[in-house]
Order: C-alpha cells, then structure tokens, then sequence
C-alpha cells in the first residue's frame, strides 16, 4: 500500500539515497527534466540537497510516495515569488520510479500536492482533473528541448485547462495561445497552460 507524505527539509535529505535513485532511474529511462547522460544518483545529490535547503525556507512543498516504506515517487511545488502571483505555485519533477509505474501514484502525488497547495491559499492551475480538464489537440515543436542523451526531438504538446463552471474573461495570453495551437476552440477557461512533454 501506499504512503503519500509531505517532507520537511531535514526528512528530505534523510530520503537523498531513495530520492537520488529515483531520478537517476527516470533520467537513464528517457525522462526529459533538466539532465544529460550520463547520469548517476551520485550525479542526483547535489540537485536534492538543493531541493531540501528550499523546502527548509519554505519556498518548495516536497511530497513523495512510498511503497515499502521506500521512496518511490516525488513531486515539488515551487511557491511563486514574484509579487503579482502570490496566489500559485510551480509544478515541479513529478517522477515515479519505473518499477513502481501503474500503481496510480503520480495521480496521488497530485493529489496530494494540489490540497497542501490549497492549503496554503494558493493554487497549481496547471493540474487538471480529467473530470474537468479542457485537453486541447497536440501539437508538435521541433527541437524546444534537449533529451538527455543529447538528441533534439521533437516535442508533444498538449494545452490544458480548467473549464469555468461560471462564465469568466479569458486572458490575452489565454486566447493567443488558445488561436496558436487549436484553432476554432470555443470553451471559456479560468486557467489554461502549455504542457510540454518529451517523455512517452
């Protein structure tokens, strides 16, 4: 069974081992999220400890997922600092180790994340129920990001947002990208984003 819990600092660099295995897993299986080949969970350390020294200041929530009582699965939000977005926060690394994939962790990671979020008065617009989720047709943009093991392909896009349950304006930015990669498309959104992928 399961464990979704929020780290602290302190428990964050107590899991580094579990943590740096897990991202080296992912980025060795073809996970696009910031790393080049070769890539070892030695190679993980420093980037976790990074990680811990902000959940420590109270500028990243750190949730993970356990299966065992090991780490298995990890996501971050970033509180926004800027001071005309006090009200969200940053997705950040949502990983799940291969051999614990299927087991619906990444959906209990967002969960879980999106009610600490919550909880802080903020919210993570970019996280979409499919009960209530706008997916717009995919798109492809050639060589956005780098893989990590070098190669430039190309990468899926898909544009996600909240439908509005009462009628509200849709921003400028909303509407360009809205005409940019699906035209014709109607629905009225409170929250929209690109999501990026270079992971199957």
């Amino acid at each position: 069974m399961a464990n979704i819990r929020v780290l602290n600092g302190q428990e964050t660099i107590d899991a580094l081992p579990e943590l740096c295995d897990v991202l080296a897993e992912c980025v060795n299986g073809g996970a696009s999220v910031g790393f080049m080949l070769p890539f070892s969970p030695q190679h993980a350390e420093p980037f976790w400890r990074s990680v811990a020294e902000n959940v420590g200041e109270g500028g990243t929530i750190h949730v993970v997922a356990e299966v065992d009582g090991r780490v298995v699965g990890t996501v971050q939000v970033g509180l926004a600092s800027k001071p005309n977005q006090p009200h969200r926060g940053d997705l950040m690394k949502l990983l799940v180790h291969p051999k614990a994939r299927g087991l619906g962790l990444a959906r209990k990671l967002m969960e879980k994340v999106e009610q600490e979020a919550a909880a802080r008065g903020m919210a993570v617009p970019f996280w979409c129920w499919i009960r209530r989720q706008a997916v717009m047709p995919r798109r492809s943009i050639p060589a956005l990001a780098g893989s990590a093991s070098g190669s430039f392909p190309t990468t899926p896009c898909f544009l996600m947002g909240v439908i509005a349950a009462q009628p509200c304006f849709t921003s400028a930015s909303a509407s360009t990208l809205l005409g940019a990669y699906c035209p014709g498309f109607s629905v009225r959104l409170k929250a929209a984003t690109i999501i990026f992928s270079n992971s199957a």
